[in-house]
């Protein structure tokens, strides 16, 4: 394929942050180019022999369908173009406009694509366009604030007042309501129910994966390495698993028994799921997340589990009269307060001063599953997925309340992204991976193939001059 560069100096481009998101396809030289001195220049026309595919999302998440390493970071380069960083490798584009200064956010100009380190010595040039944008809208928006003084600007389209995945225009983007039983899985639970949603939301209900095919809970229970079975774990760890193997389908390993059993497949070779960019939403744990960022991205990529705490408390007579059993929307339990300045989930009590110490804690013991969020004559209200079967509250859903961290529910939300379809394992040769470089490292392996075979040469022309010379010692002779 060849690529007609335009001439990049200080570009009139004006791009904002949320036009860039969506699927990138990238196309890279064939050629290398080496800079001279501080300068890398593309030719007029350049010659393409790669294609390589990510989507970006918010927050600096990128991902890919390609290759080996299948989750990266990416930042606007204020509002002129992006950069990606991928498995060693640097994506960066300026996007296009032209001889107006009109803005084309949905392509590129000419690009770089290099290994990440000092002082690199290889460029490729590339270009890329936005064949799926996750917005319609082309054009900045307009704001009355121009220069904002102490202010984050968010500008754009508000959310729904109202919003649940149980029903977007008729339709659910949600798997059934599954139940735990007396199993410790709300781990696995609530992270194969998102992972599901997240499928029927990208897919747009065309896979089968949550209507008539679904992640086997079991799978993660009994084989996952990074939990502890029926004895607890954590979301992440579940979407750690799934990237690092894959999670199959019930058909594909075995119906939930809700006990811990022998890791062993039905049919091993059964199709798996993988899913990428596990984080905690906003890309640590105890980010600043606020409502309304946890909104976008159930609105967005789908739900997402929340961790809560499930209050135990329990009458003289040891009957059970937990506030989040009761289908309340808050607690009254006094070891979660709904707010306390600065640390929402811990009492005063538990505030406890330590020169030096600064740390972020949540208290929580049970995962479940963010789906929706509306406003009722009791307030703001989120609508969770439980894992505990139709028969609780309203069938297997609950509304808590939502902006005063009630149950702890805002503390550390969890994300992950589905990696798509077609993910194979990446082929080895020598210990070197050959995914996305693969071209490279066969180069490589033939330049270090050829100095081995000339420096043996060179070694035998000697050793053959100089055979006299040499004689075995034995360690008794030293």
């Amino acid at each position: 394929m060849l690529f007609l560069t335009t001439l990049i100096a200080d570009t009139p481009a004006n791009c904002v942050q949320d036009l860039f998101l969506g699927t990138w396809s990238v196309h890279i030289s064939s050629e290398i180019y080496k800079p001279k001195g501080e300068q890398v220049k593309c030719p007029e026309k350049f010659n393409t022999s790669e294609e390589f595919t990510f989507t970006l999302l918010e927050r600096g998440v990128a991902i890919s369908s390609q290759g080996a390493v299948r989750s990266g970071r990416w930042s606007p380069d204020a509002n002129q173009g992006f950069e990606v960083r991928f498995g060693g490798r640097v994506f960066f584009f300026f996007s296009d406009y032209d001889a107006q200064n009109v803005s084309y956010c949905r392509r590129t100009s000419v690009g770089y694509v290099h290994d990440e380190g000092l002082l690199n010595q290889k460029f490729r040039c590339a270009y890329a366009n936005n064949t799926k944008p996750t917005v319609t809208e082309t054009k900045p928006l307009l704001s009355a604030y121009e220069d904002p003084e102490g202010h984050k600007l968010w500008v754009g389209s508000p959310l729904p007042k109202d919003f649940s995945l149980r029903n977007i225009n008729g339709k659910s983007y949600l798997p059934r309501v599954f139940n735990q039983q007396q199993c410790g899985s709300c781990y696995a639970a609530a992270s194969t129910q998102a992972m599901m949603s997240r499928v029927m939301v990208a897919s747009n209900l065309s896979s089968p994966l949550g209507q008539t095919e679904f992640l086997s809970v079991q799978h993660v229970v009994d084989c996952s390495i990074y939990s502890q079975a029926c004895d607890g774990g954590f979301g992440e760890q579940v979407s750690k698993f799934s990237e690092d193997f894959g999670v199959l389908i019930d058909a594909d390993y075995s119906p939930y028994t809700a006990e811990v059993g022998e890791c062993k497949p039905k049919n091993p070779s059964g199709k798996r799921y993988h899913f990428t960019g596990q984080n905690y939403l906003g890309g640590y744990f105890g980010a600043d997340n606020t409502v309304e960022s946890m909104q976008w991205e159930l609105y967005r990529y789908g739900a997402f589990p929340v961790s809560v705490y499930v209050d135990t408390q329990k009458d003289q007579d040891g009957k059970d009269f937990s506030d989040f059993r009761q289908c309340k929307r808050r607690t009254t339990f006094p070891g979660v307060k709904p707010v306390v300045p600065n640390y929402p989930e811990l009492t005063p009590q538990q505030i406890i001063d330590k020169d030096g110490r600064h740390y972020y804690l949540k208290k929580s013991n049970h995962l479940v599953l963010l789906t929706g969020w509306g406003s009722d004559e009791d307030g703001d209200y989120w609508e969770i997925m439980n894992s505990w079967g139709n028969e609780w509250c309203d069938h297997g859903f609950i509304r808590i309340d939502r902006g005063t961290n009630a149950y702890n529910v805002e503390s550390a939300p969890i994300v992950f992204y589905w990696a798509g379809e077609n993910v194979e394992k990446p082929v080895e040769k020598g210990g070197l991976r050959l995914s996305n470089g693969w071209f490279d490292t066969l180069v490589a392996l033939c330049v270090i193939f050829g100095v081995a075979v000339i420096g043996l040469g060179v070694a035998l022309v000697f050793l053959l001059k100089n055979k006299k010379q040499y004689q075995q010692v034995s360690s008794m002779d030293v």
